[in-house]
């Protein structure tokens, strides 16, 4: 009962409430306030969508949607008269419009605030997007590589002619390979045709050559060079004081073939004076042998300066021998030695001039002496010139002075 009596109370209580409404709210009023042109809101008690049936369709007159509760439900609706209430409605929720802002302002900001997990997969976006950038990169890298070397691919006239060395002297290359790099394949020495006419191997300089191929005919340069230092020999080099040398004086051959040059390393060297023995290690008596283009050798040398006073000269003359076919003028050149307190035998020159008077006997002679550096002959005095270089005289083998002159003058001669 108490409950029954409860419900009726309530509904009373409602029913209060809607007729209240209904007696407050005119169409007029909506469209006659003139007064402040504000428009009551309804939207607390008429909400924009019904739940029920084919009030669903009817407009709210409130555009402020952020006034509307959750759930709410259609009460009445806008006539010409007024507003007509719909029957066995429940009011809807409270609402608490500072909540409902609040809410409405974090849904603002949760709106515009980076999106993290939308974040992550834009991450992992841009990974896909950076691999898949880099395989299209590859792709269009290889199909331009491809492109190109398909445009620029070698044929058989994009041979280049080299750029051939040659040392001085030295034979020129037989082979075409040693002066083609070929466009496509080898080089075929009977495909290729090489003309070397024009260069000359036995002077320095650069000079041109043809390549002929398919039809093609490119040209080259084969350069000829000089990087081999001279070969030289010397001699030991003995002068009474006061004779002049030069550094040629020491040299007896000299091999190269864009010539020679002599200098001494310490130029002061060419004025040793005094009688005594000079050399590379006690003087640094150093020859450089050198050709034009910078190549050289370093030799050293010894040089003996004698003293005049220790010079002797003894001849003997033979008269014509008609068994033996000539007359004979010998002669020798000693040099001693004053480099110690008892002078000895350095060295000696002898000189043999036989004279003939048989040509044939000459012809004879001069035959058997061919090609010996230290003879020399005059077929107009028909003589022939025996030049020898000793360092021992005597039979026994005695050096001092007493010695030689004792031998050779047993032997014949006498001294000037």
């Amino acid at each position: 009962m108490e409950n029954e009596k409860d419900k009726e109370v309530l509904a009373s209580t409602n029913n209060e409430a809607v007729n209240s409404e209904e007696n407050t709210i005119k169409a007029s009023e909506l469209k006659d306030n003139t007064r402040a042109k504000e428009r009551r809101d309804l939207s607390a008690i008429i909400p924009q969508e019904s739940i029920k049936g084919e009030e669903a369709s009817n407009t709210l007159l409130s555009k402020e949607t952020i006034l509307k509760s959750d759930g709410a439900v259609v009460i009445g609706n806008i006539v010409e008269d007024g507003v007509r209430v719909v029957e066995g409605v429940d009011f809807p929720k409270k609402i608490d419009i500072e909540s409902r802002k609040k809410e409405q302002q974090a849904a603002i900001k949760a709106k515009k605030a980076p999106n993290k997990k939308k974040k992550a997969l834009t991450e992992e976006g841009k990974k896909a997007q950076n691999i898949t950038t880099v395989i299209v990169l590859i792709v269009i890298a290889f199909l331009g590589a491809f492109g190109y070397l398909f445009v620029n691919r070698k044929t058989e006239t994009d041979f280049i002619p080299k750029a051939v060395s040659v040392e001085l002297g030295q034979s020129l290359p037989v082979h075409a390979k040693d002066y083609v790099t070929p466009g496509v394949g080898r080089v075929d020495d009977l495909l290729y045709s090489i003309n070397t006419s024009e260069v000359r191997v036995d002077e320095v300089g650069d000079y041109e050559y043809t390549v002929t191929h398919a039809g093609v005919t490119k040209r080259g340069t084969v350069s000829i060079i000089d990087t081999t230092p001279p070969e030289v020999k010397t001699k030991e080099l003995h002068i009474i004081e006061g004779s002049e040398y030069t550094p040629e004086s020491f040299i007896t051959s000299c091999i190269d073939l864009s010539g020679c040059e002599f200098v001494f390393k310490d130029e002061n060297l060419a004025n040793f004076k005094e009688p005594g023995l000079y050399n590379k290690d006690n003087n640094n008596l150093i020859i450089i042998v050198k050709d034009p283009y910078g190549n050289q050798n370093e030799v050293g040398v010894t040089l003996y300066i004698e003293s005049s006073t220790d010079i002797k000269k003894y001849i003997k003359e033979l008269p014509y021998d008609e068994f033996l076919g000539y007359e004979l003028k010998s002669s020798y050149e000693v040099h001693y030695s004053s480099f110690t307190n008892n002078s000895i035998l350095s060295y000696a020159k002898r000189v043999d001039v036989y004279t003939y008077q048989d040509e044939a006997r000459f012809n004879e002679e001069v035959k058997k002496h061919e090609g010996e550096k230290e003879v020399t002959s005059n077929r107009q005095s028909k003589t022939i010139t025996i030049t020898e270089t000793v360092t021992s005289i005597t039979n026994n083998g005695g050096n001092t002075p007493q010695e030689v002159n004792r031998f050779l003058i047993s032997q014949g001669y006498t001294m000037q």
